[in-house]
C-alpha cells in the first residue's frame, strides 16, 4: 500500500474530493495533549482528562486512539489519520465532535468514512517526489521526511498554532 503508484492514486482521490485543506492559524497559548496508542496511554487517562478540563488544553488523538479515549469519558478535540493502508478504513468511527486532520495518502476506503454530512475533516499532505506536482501549491504541505503520524502532530499542530504540547502514549 505504500508504494508510490499506490500513494499517488490515493492523493489523486483526495483531491478529488475538494475536502478543504489544514487551515494555518496564528500562534496562541493553548496546550495540545497529543496521545498515541501504547499501553502507557491507560496509565495516564487520569492526567489526559484533568489537563482535558482545562479551558486552554486540547485533545489530539491519532489513529484509533481517540476511540480508547472516548471510552474513559475523554473529549476528543482533534484526530489525525496517515496510514495509507486499506484496513485503516475499518477502525475508525468518526464523530460530529472532533475535527480531523487526514493526509491525503490515506487509502480511498478511509477518506469515504470521512466523506459524511457533519464531519469536519481537513486534509494534509507530504512532499513526496512521486506526488510533488499534484500538491506543490498546498497551503499545509509537510517537509518531505519519513515520519510517524505522533510526528506529523506535532508539525500540524504547530501549524494550528500551538506552541504547548504534552505527548501521551
Amino acid at each position: 500500500a505504500g508504494n508510490s503508484k499506490n500513494i499517488r492514486s490515493h492523493v489523486e482521490s483526495a483531491l478529488s474530493r475538494r475536502w478543504p485543506e489544514f487551515p494555518r492559524k496564528p500562534k496562541h497559548n493553548g496546550t495540545l495533549l497529543i496521545c498515541g496508542a501504547a499501553p502507557s496511554l491507560t496509565d495516564n487517562l487520569l492526567k489526559i482528562r484533568w489537563n482535558a478540563s482545562k479551558k486552554d488544553h486540547f485533545v489530539w488523538a491519532v489513529n484509533k486512539t481517540g476511540r480508547q479515549l472516548a471510552e474513559a469519558k475523554i473529549r476528543v478535540d482533534f484526530g489525525c489519520l496517515l496510514d495509507a493502508r486499506e484496513w485503516v478504513a475499518g477502525y475508525i468511527e468518526p464523530t460530529a465532535k472532533t475535527v480531523y486532520f487526514i493526509a491525503s495518502q490515506c487509502h480511498p476506503d478511509t477518506l469515504d468514512v470521512f466523506d459524511k454530512p457533519g464531519i469536519t475533516r481537513f486534509l494534509y499532505h507530504h512532499d513526496m517526489d512521486s506526488v510533488h506536482d499534484l500538491m506543490a501549491d498546498s497551503a499545509c504541505l509537510l517537509p518531505p521526511i519519513s515520519s510517524t503520524v505522533g510526528m506529523e502532530s506535532l508539525f500540524l499542530g504547530h501549524h494550528l498554532g500551538f506552541r504547548k504540547f504534552q505527548l501521551f502514549g
